[in-house]
């Protein structure tokens, strides 16, 4: 170990002694080695989508089925994604990580998240077949109010795991929208349109590409970002969230 990497763990663990890590949601002591950020106990209450699910947006049906209301009557051919996946269902303590960690600058727990969201997606997609991995953009003006981009810091790591390239600022966001959890689901899908723009159309012309996203409720970001990539050329749009509302 050289002088250098030494003084910095004992540093390190000066620090843990007098300040020690805590899991963001109870305050139990972690280990110094903990990354999540999080408690065995908080971790092991992240709900993964084991059930049956929409097969088009990736929904949770507890009901059974094989598409959700919306995907079946609209037909689940009239989108520009070929399907969306989720890790875990958007409630108790894996919705209140998510909120901390894209609304209460908490940038660190996306590695919590991105372990559980890689751990959920292995047998998900034929990841041979993806060419690259694109995060869904963020209007440059929320980035720089949040100070990051939540669905970049998830793709990162799921493209380090997979050993896929990570394509970033080709999609972008033109236009500030409204919220999308302050709407109803028509309105959501108005308020995106003509939301992003491609800069290179010839990076994406006969690629499979995998979008990342936090949360998806009803798939109008995907969709609208699927439409976009897809006017450019793209061959097939895929999409992977972290969690899925009910």
């Amino acid at each position: 170990m050289g002088g250098q990497k030494l003084l910095q763990t004992i540093w390190d663990k000066v620090i843990n002694i007098f300040l020690p890590k805590c899991c963001v949601l109870c305050r139990s002591i972690l280990t110094d080695k903990n990354n999540r950020h999080l408690c065995d106990s908080c971790w092991n209450k992240f709900k993964p989508i084991s059930g049956l699910f929409c097969q088009k947006c990736g929904k949770p049906l507890p009901d059974g089925g094989a598409h959700c209301y919306f995907c079946r009557t609209a037909g689940v051919s009239g989108t520009h994604f070929e399907y969306i996946r989720a890790a875990g269902v958007y409630e108790g303590v894996l919705k209140e990580v998510i909120h901390k960690f894209k609304y209460q600058g908490k940038d660190f727990l996306a590695l919590g998240l991105s372990e559980f969201l890689i751990q959920e997606s292995k047998d998900k997609f034929n990841w041979t077949e993806i060419d690259f991995i694109v995060p869904v953009p963020l209007h440059k003006k929320s980035e720089h109010k949040r100070g990051y981009n939540q669905a970049k810091l998830l793709a990162e790591k799921v493209a380090i795991y997979f050993s896929k390239p990570l394509v970033l600022g080709n999609l972008i966001r033109v236009k500030k929208t409204k919220a999308q959890m302050q709407l109803p689901r028509e309105e959501r899908l108005i308020n995106l349109v003509g939301a992003f723009a491609i800069l290179n159309p010839l990076e994406f012309k006969g690629k499979i590409i995998l979008l990342i996203d936090d949360v998806s409720t009803t798939g109008a970001t995907i969709e609208e970002c699927a439409k976009t990539a897809r006017s450019a050329g793209a061959k097939k749009i895929l999409a992977l969230v972290v969690a899925h509302t009910v």
